[in-house]
């Protein structure tokens, strides 16, 4: 069997050689030769797996980053308040959807209450709650979709915290297509980062970059291309581009929950201007792999529709697989 892990990594190495001797002032054809590596295919895999060098003002102007908030828990109404969590607010039609993962949803159970920030501080999440259910033959650690979201109630239009704006359904990627090398942006808030100051939580929202890996990884972890997104991420060799940088990445606990945003597939389209969507829910840090997954939109937005199928309208006309075109016409 071939190892598509080694050979995605070695084309990355290979690209980070290419452009520090191009950066020194060598020609495309002597880096080339020195890669032993054809002219075309190295343009190819640069196409698909660089990075434009104008990331960091690209993903901060994308008004994506804005649905995404800090979720708190506690015991009780009255307890004390600590970030657990991530969340992405979502908007169809009239409605209002806080989507997040389903471990993070757990804490609401019994007695537990979930938090997010409104007009008026951090408040108790109302509404309709919905996730993945799980028994004593299937807890959550074998729960590989980790989906849970808040049907939120209708006062939430008007007291979402300012700097929360919902996503409209054209922000959604709803295809599955997914290359090897294919380029996302984790974001959440890392509970780590999160301070109290008196009766303030002061938080930090925090971005995760890299390649979606190849599908022996997937296979290894018992998922699939078509419902996760999987992309590679070691906390110990990652490069910050805030600080141009190389430096150890904040531990990622918290960002469950937190969006998953997909760039355009190709260098020229990262470029300029580029177009970013929310393609999935953050949910797992596997350590060990090195890897960050996190479960495609398309099955949240069955569920809600299945769970308020009057909504599958506003989905008429969209871009999206088959699959859930499919299911769409049949629920409408």
């Amino acid at each position: 069997m071939i190892d598509n892990r080694k050979n995605f990594e070695s084309r990355l190495k290979l690209l980070a050689r290419a452009e520090k001797e191009l950066a020194a002032g060598n020609s495309g054809e002597a880096v080339c030769m020195m890669l032993s590596v054809e002219k075309e295919v190295l343009r190819s895999w640069a196409d698909q797996m660089a990075q434009p060098p104008n990331y960091w003002e690209s993903l901060n102007d994308s008004a994506l980053l804005d649905a995404v908030f800090p979720i708190f828990a506690a015991e009780t109404i009255a307890g004390s308040v600590n970030q657990i969590g991530s969340g992405v607010v979502v908007s169809i039609g009239e409605e209002l959807f806080a989507l997040t993962a389903a471990h993070v949803t757990d804490r609401a159970l019994g007695d537990g209450v979930l938090f997010m920030p409104s007009k008026e501080g951090i408040v108790p999440m109302t509404g309709s709650l919905a996730y993945n259910p799980v028994s004593e033959h299937r807890p959550r650690l074998m729960d590989t979709g980790d989906m849970g979201y808040y049907h939120l109630s209708e006062n939430w239009r008007t007291k979402l915290h300012p700097t929360i704006k919902p996503l409209s359904l054209g922000d959604l990627l709803l295809t599955d297509d997914l290359e090897t090398g294919d380029l996302f942006t984790y974001v959440g808030y890392p509970w780590r980062l999160t301070k109290k100051r008196g009766g303030a939580q002061m938080t930090d929202r925090t971005t995760y970059t890299g390649h979606a890996l190849s599908p022996d990884v997937y296979e290894s972890l018992g998922l699939s291309r078509i419902v996760h997104v999987v992309i590679r991420m070691r906390l110990k060799k990652t490069y910050s581009t805030r600080h141009m940088s190389h430096k150890i990445a904040p531990h990622p606990q918290g960002i469950s929950g937190g969006a998953v945003l997909a760039w355009p597939v190709t260098y020229s389209e990262r470029l300029h201007s580029p177009k970013l969507k929310l393609a999935a829910i953050a949910h797992s840090f596997y350590a060990e792999k090195h890897c960050l997954v996190g479960t495609r939109i398309i099955p949240y937005m069955m569920a809600i529709v299945r769970n308020n199928p009057e909504l599958a309208i506003h989905f008429a006309g969209l871009e999206a697989c088959p699959e859930f075109c499919d299911f769409i016409e049949a629920v409408r």
